[in-house]
């Protein structure tokens, strides 16, 4: 018992010393009216969407070693939503993509303003 406490401890007390360091980019996303758009990005391990409007949007990322990943929805799943959804801003979850450096958006609907976070593991 006192073992697995000072683990619990020591995992709290330092958790990027367990699971690596992490950085988070915020990136406003030029819409200028277009649909479909890409982005070179900082390297990336995973990514989250937030926009305004009552549109929607599905992103493509692509690994570091050149491929595209298939298209997904950037909203979240039914049970992820906010108990009192936010009146302008649209919450996606956020997506393990694996190391990636681009990314593509299709956007659908009436999108005012994106947001794209990008989060980077460090090992």
């Amino acid at each position: 018992m006192k073992i697995a406490l000072a683990v619990l401890i020591v995992f709290l007390a330092a958790p990027a010393a367990a699971f690596g360091e992490a950085s988070i980019t915020m990136r406003e996303v030029p819409l200028h009216g277009q649909r479909t758009l890409a982005a070179a990005t900082p390297r990336f391990d995973m990514v989250g969407l937030h926009w305004r409007g009552s549109g929607s949007i599905d992103f493509r990322t692509r690994s570091l070693a050149g491929r595209w990943s298939a298209w997904r929805p950037a909203a979240p799943e039914a049970e992820d939503l906010p108990d009192h959804p936010a009146r302008s801003w649209r919450l996606g979850n956020p997506y393990w993509v694996g190391a990636s450096d681009r990314i593509a958006y299709r956007l659908q609907g009436r999108v005012a303003q994106l947001r794209a976070f990008f989060i980077q593991i460090s090992e």
